[in-house]
């Protein structure tokens, strides 16, 4: 790719502003005053590996569509002893009309580079001395649309480019393709030439990541969706269609880097077999077996869920941080007792912008050694050569004085294995370092060029070099995978990177195992932070809403079923994944706090109609209901104000889970009166949990005894009204004399012979 042709890109379009309209915002500022010839660019890598990088200004960008040429090949990645130059180039055409090519040119540069920001400086287009290294005259017409490859092979004996130990290195080269109209378009690239006499190496690893991206994290269910539907034994939840699909690209990217020299960084919580997830566990598990058996490569785990440890720090939850550490080390033990290899978490690969606070604080937790970018800890003065990444961190924390072994990350390689391309400029600060993407071809070429310039600096005097794909939130972030370049491109970088004649691959161990280098480094300041990190504010509310779910918890017999989801949610909320996407961190924090407060209305008592009670003793029918997932034991109490109602005794309930149940309150009454009294749900501690209740109470306690009385009186009357009157109607009659009833019954019977006669 070509920074001539960027300018020349920038020019055209504002030519064209001029003639035809208003001005693009911030063309004109950037625009040069020379070249009136229409580029090419080099693309951008897929994924950008960065938002806030500043890509190539191509033609999209400008809404105009223009012939572009490029490199598309160097042949292998080293130019060996007696090997041809072999170069192939494509011209593309998006016009809607044939273009021709009436001529394409190969051109190299007369010498090799013998700084980093010469290397940089000709891959942004800056000036060159460059010879004529061979020459096409034969016009091609490329139709609208289409794209026509040209292939450059230039002898070895006339390409005069020496591999003597003064001369092996980069080599620019160039391509300048002539338009019938008059335009040129030009690209650029690097071709390296190998040494041709024996080097002693100089130790060189990588360090990949492999963690959740924050597009994963953010693909979970939501922890009050989760909390619904607990499952037991389930420490996490695992979404159905993202969380594999992220396993699979963590697998195939442990396959894929199995190279000498390879250090991969993994979250051991991908191994976790939660429900859901076993599959994509075993996947990551088989993957990471496989690389820890190949030659030359090493494993380490970071902190589970590879949590932010520096704002936990700076909160005083320096716990949160050391079980993330326990829960880690637990999982190397598991994974050492399987595969008899155990990874080390002592070694903590730390995000930008580090201070000496969190560094002493993780020394504490076990941590022997760090691994952080080298703009952290720069050189304190100008010096040629570029450091060792070996060296030594001075702490200084409370007057107390400690030293850390530390790796220095060599951001601008760093930087070109992601695809980034970084200011040549001298103490450029970070955001302007970030210039332009670059394509596979170019950031291996580049990769290869800053490790040979950086041996050729001193070649008497090996220093370490270290490389980092880097997960969110170091100096270049990567994609949810670690390689905007692709998995395969990355692979292919490294793979020609740890073969070169002088690089020996090292992992982090044998890194760390070398003599610190003497360069003087910038102490790392007492105190720092990043705004792209968590904020107290976020940590005090993941804090409360934990709280808030534990209390309801703790009500039931199995606490674990809403407790572990919550903890492992916001474990992967507290990712220093999330330094990529601080509004999607917010956005999850919002998220668990509201299931926290959603479980404030989960028990609560019923409303109810008017109750009446009539009684000095009785029960006061109530209903709770419960919309917890678990059963849940608590104490129901009344809170009256007057002393016509009381509650007589302690009423501990359990509540089923998703019901509503009725509940029996014994109380005492007295007296007449309609009163208010408060129904509350409490924890067996005696704090309140849930929704209280005010209800409405008619309290006639005498009714009941004024009842029997009346019944008794009335039964009494009726008792007395019956014995008077049996005893009225037994006076009127009186004993009958024999004799006068023998004469009745004559009379009467001859009474009755005279009336038949």
């Amino acid at each position: 790719m070509s920074g001539s042709t960027r300018r020349r890109v920038l020019m055209c379009a504002l030519t064209s502003v001029i003639l035809l309209g208003p001005a693009v915002p911030g063309v004109a500022d950037s625009a040069p005053t020379a070249s009136q010839s229409t580029p090419s660019a080099s693309p951008a890598s897929p994924t950008s590996p960065r938002d806030d990088a500043t890509d190539d200004p191509g033609t999209a960008d400008l809404g105009v569509l223009v012939p572009t040429a490029r490199i598309t090949s160097v042949g292998d990645p080293l130019l060996t002893a007696g090997q041809d130059l072999e170069v192939r180039a494509e011209v593309m055409n998006p016009l809607d009309e044939p273009v021709t090519v009436s001529g394409i040119s190969l051109l190299g540069q007369d010498w090799t580079p013998d700084t980093r920001s010469r290397v940089l400086r000709f891959l942004e287009g800056g000036p060159a001395a460059l010879s004529l290294l061979q020459h096409i005259d034969e016009p091609r017409v490329i139709p609208a649309g289409e794209s026509a490859s040209f292939e450059f092979t230039v002898a070895r004996d006339s390409l005069g480019w020496s591999d003597s130990f003064d001369e092996w290195g980069p080599r620019g080269i160039e391509i300048e393709a002539d338009l019938d109209d008059g335009t040129q378009l030009t690209d650029r690239s690097i071709a390296i030439v190998s040494p041709g006499t024996e080097l002693t190496p100089m130790p060189t690893g990588a360090v990949v990541p492999i963690t959740r991206s924050a597009a994963t994290l953010a693909a979970y269910p939501d922890l009050a969706d989760t909390l619904e539907s607990p499952e037991p034994g389930a420490d996490s939840t695992t979404p159905p269609a993202v969380d594999p699909t992220a396993a699979g690209v963590a697998a195939t990217d442990m396959s894929a880097l199995e190279i000498p020299g390879v250090t991969i960084a993994l979250d051991p919580s991908m191994l976790s077999r939660s429900s859901g997830s076993t599959g994509s566990a075993e996947a990551v598990e088989a993957a990471m077996d496989s690389f820890v058996q190949s030659p030359g490569t090493e494993l380490l785990f970071t902190t589970w869920n590879d949590v932010d440890s520096q704002p936990l720090i700076h909160a005083g939850a320096l716990d949160k941080v050391a079980d993330a550490y326990a829960r880690s080390e637990t999982a190397a033990a598991e994974t050492a007792a399987r595969q008899g290899s155990k990874p080390r978490t002592d070694i903590a690969v730390l995000p930008a912008g580090a201070d000496q606070e969190t560094a002493a604080a993780l020394t504490s937790l076990g941590v022997s050694g760090v691994i952080l970018p080298d703009n952290d800890v720069p050189q304190d003065e100008y010096r040629y050569a570029t450091a060792s990444a070996r060296t030594t961190l001075a702490l200084e924390v409370d007057g107390e004085y400690s030293a850390l072994p530390g790796l220095a990350v060599d951001s601008v390689s760093s930087a070109a294995l992601s695809g980034v391309l970084t200011s040549s400029e001298e103490g450029a600060g970070e955001g302007a370092r970030l210039t332009t993407s670059l394509d596979a071809l170019d950031s291996r070429q580049l990769v290869l060029a800053l490790s040979a310039v950086t041996y050729r600096e001193r070649p008497s005097d090996s220093r370490a070099m270290l490389l980092s794909l880097d997960r969110a939130g170091l100096a270049y972030h990567g994609s949810s995978s670690g390689a905007p370049q692709g998995t395969e491109n990355v692979a292919d970088t490294l793979e020609a990177l740890m073969n070169a004649p002088w690089v020996e691959p090292s992992t982090v161990s044998e890194l760390m195992s070398l003599d610190p280098s003497d360069t003087s480094r910038m102490p790392l300041p007492l105190l720092n932070s990043s705004d792209a990190a968590m904020s107290q504010s976020q940590i005090t509310s993941l804090q409360a809403s934990l709280s808030a779910i534990e209390n309801f918890a703790n009500l039931s017999p199995t606490p674990a079923l809403l407790i572990d989801p919550t903890r492992e949610e916001i474990g992967r909320t507290s990712a220093i994944a999330w330094r990529a996407s601080p509004d999607g961190r917010e956005r999850q924090v919002n998220k668990i706090e509201g299931a926290a407060q959603a479980l404030s209305t989960a028990l609560q008592v019923r409303p109810s109609s008017t109750i009446n009670i009539i009684s000095q003793a009785t029960e006061l029918p109530i209903h709770v209901s419960n919309e917890l997932a678990v059963p849940v034991g608590v104490v129901i109490q009344l809170d009256s104000h007057d002393n016509r109602l009381e509650q007589k005794g302690r009423v501990t309930v359990t509540l089923p889970p998703n019901q509503v149940s009725n509940v029996s309150i014994p109380v005492t009454a007295r007296g007449s009166g309609n009163i208010q009294v408060v129904i509350r749900i409490l924890d067996p501690t005696g704090h309140e949990i849930g929704t209280n209740r005010t209800l409405e109470i008619r309290v006639r306690a005498d009714w009941e005894n004024m009842g029997t009385l009346i019944i008794a009186i009335g039964l009494g009357v009726v008792l007395i009204f019956g014995v008077v009157k049996s005893l009225r109607r037994g006076r009127k009659r009186v004993p009958v004399d024999p004799a006068e009833y023998a004469r009745a019954r004559r009379e009467s019977s001859h009474r009755s012979r005279q009336h038949k006669n």
